[in-house]
């Protein structure tokens, strides 16, 4: 009976008798009679009868006590036997539950035979979005390398389980995390030694993701450089939508709209979504979604209110046809919250932030948890309870933080400054919006320096010094100069239509005039939008003057 306890032990907490037989090698007439005294002892309980009966010990500190009966030599054969026993007669448990056979190859000292195992193990549970259970098994097999020759096979083992783990961290500790720029950094470092050039679209898709989100901008659009240059020589449709549409992010961040504009269209240009919406599994999200929330983007900044919103929602239907969570999540986010943010929109921001925080709480997704948190407190922020605004602004940069996400980080700052405003914080609000820019230059995070030099003009009035109009002018004068050099003509119209109102307040009706007049003018369409609302109704003021 001792022997049965050791070799049950080894499989397991629970083992069948099936699987028993085949690995203890004895007849029916000898297996039943010992596994009816193992049961008679109390130490397993029997559910069903033989050969369909299941044992399972009845405290994992007996399965232990048995287990540490064995010599180390005894449970590498066992191991070894249980193995291939699985291999042998129970192809599905091999096809469905490889971490299975990846432990009992580990312990059985075949290393070679573990760390593929582990390689499918990782594999399938990402299929599944089990991201967690991904990453513990590819960390397994990639802790099996040492135990390996080093040789070929064994770099392009090593880049699969990289290259497996980058997209599963991702998910489970964010983006920028570390680890997860470690696991794509290794992957890239070993694509010249597999010398598969296909196989470098999810690499330096997830590196530039990495870089984007620990707000390094810079390296984010080299990558992205790189890789189109790459994906140039190969004239892929695959690659030069992921070269596009990383350009087009990092320009859009950077503040280059126009340029984002047109990198963005050529993604969504390339980009066929019955051959690329199951590489989303690969990508950590559909990339003609992501072709989508960014060309919304800087058709906004363009002009185009009407047409970003149209292309937004298609990124929006879109995520929830493909049902893949990541995706849903990061469509949520660009066309949903932030679309809501640009558009000042509070009830649909309130809304993302419900539904984007229940979808991360639901898939185990935290750097879209952290910003559900923001959009919450922006929210709280337009229905007038600033105070709590401000702390609970606070704590979403904490937890953007904490997963490695410092992107939007001045546009969180402004935010927080616009509550200290409406707090009647003035001084802190020119302090946190000075903090914003600086954060802007450091990181090359632009695209909000327009806004934020607006910010500080409101900040400056609010305080009332005897330079404050002076001042507060001159801010607003470098927001419609930064909105004009970056190409957004909706937040040139935004600056226009403060400097109008200044002016008007100023009894300089007729440079006002002059000014918001021919901005307002070019608009064709978005004619509801609060801000051609506001411009409209400076110049309806201008005109009864």
């Amino acid at each position: 009976m001792r022997g049965i306890a050791q070799i049950g032990a080894a499989i397991g907490r629970e083992f069948s008798y099936e699987l028993m037989q085949a690995v203890s090698k004895l007849a029916d007439h000898e297996l039943s009679p010992l596994l009816d005294q193992f049961v008679a002892s109390e130490l397993v309980q029997q559910r069903g009868s033989p050969p369909d009966a299941l044992y399972t010990f009845k405290h994992a500190l007996v399965q232990d006590a048995a287990y540490e009966t064995l010599l180390k030599s005894q449970r590498a054969r066992i191991h070894a036997q249980i193995a291939e026993a699985i291999k042998r007669d129970f192809p599905e448990m091999s096809a469905r539950h490889p971490d299975v056979l990846a432990h009992h190859c580990s312990e059985a000292g075949l290393f070679e035979e573990a760390i593929g195992y582990w390689l499918k193990a990782g594999h399938l549970a990402a299929g599944r979005f089990a991201n967690i259970e991904a990453a513990v098994n590819l960390e397994k097999g990639l802790e099996l390398l040492d135990r390996i020759p080093a040789d070929a096979v064994r770099d392009r083992t090593e880049f699969e389980l990289w290259a497996a783990l980058g997209p599963a961290l991702n998910v489970t500790r964010g983006y920028g995390a570390p680890e997860t720029i470690a696991a794509y950094e290794h992957a890239r470092d070993l694509l010249r030694s597999v010398n598969d050039p296909s196989r470098s679209g999810p690499i330096y898709h997830g590196l530039f993701s990495a870089y984007y989100s620990r707000a390094n901008f810079d390296k984010a659009l080299e990558t992205g450089k790189e890789f189109l240059s790459r994906a140039g020589d190969q004239a892929d449709a695959s690659s030069l939508c992921i070269g596009h549409r990383m350009i087009a992010c990092a320009q859009n961040s950077i503040g280059d709209f126009a340029l984002a504009l047109d990198h963005a269209e050529q993604a969504l240009a390339n980009y066929d979504v019955d051959r690329h919406g199951p590489l989303a599994w690969r990508f950590n999200h559909d990339l003609g979604v992501s072709a989508r929330c960014h060309l919304g983007i800087s058709l906004w900044h363009a002009g185009y209110p009407e047409r970003s919103r149209a292309i937004e929602r298609e990124a929006l239907e879109f995520a929830a046809n493909l049902n893949h969570p990541n995706t849903i999540g990061y469509a949520l986010y660009f066309a949903g919250g932030i679309s809501a943010v640009r558009r000042r929109d509070p009830e649909a921001l309130a809304d993302c932030a419900r539904r984007l925080g229940a979808h991360a709480k639901h898939h185990g997704l935290p750097h879209w948890s952290a910003r559900s948190a923001w959009f919450e407190a922006l929210a709280i922020l337009a229905h007038g309870s600033a105070a709590e605004a401000i702390v609970r602004i606070q704590a979403a940069m904490g937890l953007c933080g904490q997963v490695g996400n410092y992107s939007f980080r001045p546009a969180m700052l402004g935010g927080l400054a616009v509550a200290n405003l409406a707090a009647g914080r003035a001084d802190e609000a020119l302090r946190v919006a000075d903090e914003a820019l600086q954060v802007a230059e450091q990181t090359s995070e632009r695209g909000f320096d327009a806004e934020l030099w607006r910010v500080k003009a409101e900040a400056v009035l609010a305080i009332g010094e005897s330079n404050a109009q002076a001042m507060a002018e001159s801010h607003l004068d470098t927001a419609l100069q930064v909105a004009r050099s970056q190409a957004s003509r909706m937040l040139e119209l935004r600056a226009a239509t403060s400097v109008a109102r200044l002016w008007i307040h100023q009894d300089r009706t007729t440079e006002a005039s002059n000014l918001i007049g021919p901005v307002f003018g070019w608009f064709t369409e978005g004619f509801a939008e609060p801000d051609l609302q506001d411009a409209k109704n400076v110049i309806d003021r201008v005109s009864r003057c």
